[in-house]
């Protein structure tokens, strides 16, 4: 999939999002990984993120990524907001210098510094960042309850069936060094490492349900994931 990024220069970028969103400012590109995000930063200030997806995307999971942020962007504050362009399409198509077409959209952008760059992270600090993740779980967790399996949603389904199919061949090897690492250094994580291996296997068996025919999935989900303990 790497092989289809985007890969669209500074200028062009500032382009997509002078005549396509409407707002004329300087590129500056983030970090990704298959596809690219540009901040756009205008000389009064607003800042949105064009965000041009791989080429291989589909239509349907990026669909179903704005559902997602529209319905948790109504109940936490601190989500993107889903930006429309001049001619009022969430999603459009924009060609790349090497003749291919990718789908991009935007979002707002949020100010904010990372967890990981914060000098100091007092208690009251980590309160607010506990408050605001539970907040956003629940949201989504309410939004894949209310949105039911739709087009997009099983799209996105297979899509993350197919990462935990990816990942699970990883956390294997990981779980091979926590073991070594143990026996290496004598401390004892057999805990933590059966703690690992639990949450891998229920996630492979997610993504197994989520595989099977629609029918199916009720009763599997029921007996073959157990609620996680309090």
């Amino acid at each position: 999939m790497l092989e289809h990024s985007p890969r669209f220069d500074l200028d062009t970028a500032e382009r997509v999002a002078r005549e396509r969103f409407g707002v004329d400012g300087r590129a500056t590109e983030l970090t990704s990984e298959r596809d690219q995000n540009f901040r756009i930063e205008s000389a009064s200030g607003e800042r949105i993120v064009v965000k041009i997806a791989n080429a291989t995307e589909e239509r349907a999971l990026l669909e179903a990524q704005q559902a997602a942020l529209m319905h948790v962007a109504a109940r936490v504050h601190i989500t993107p907001r889903v930006m429309h362009s001049t001619n009022g399409e969430s999603i459009l198509t924009v060609v790349g210098g090497d003749g291919r077409e990718h789908l991009a959209w935007a979002i707002s952008w949020l100010d904010g510094r990372p967890l990981a760059l914060a000098a100091r992270r007092s208690p009251e600090l980590l309160a607010d960042f506990g408050r605001n993740i539970g907040a956003l779980s629940s949201a989504l967790f309410a939004e894949h309850r209310d949105v039911g399996h739709r087009g997009e949603q099983r799209v996105a389904h297979r899509f993350l069936a197919a990462e935990v199919g990816r990942a699970d061949v990883i956390t294997r090897r990981l779980l091979a060094h926590v073991a070594r690492c143990t026996e290496l250094f004598g401390d004892d994580r057999a805990t933590d490492v059966r703690r690992v291996e639990r949450d891998r296997e229920q996630a492979v068996e997610v993504a197994r349900v989520h595989r099977r025919p629609a029918e199916l999935r009720s009763t599997a989900r029921s007996s073959a994931v157990p609620a996680p303990s309090n």
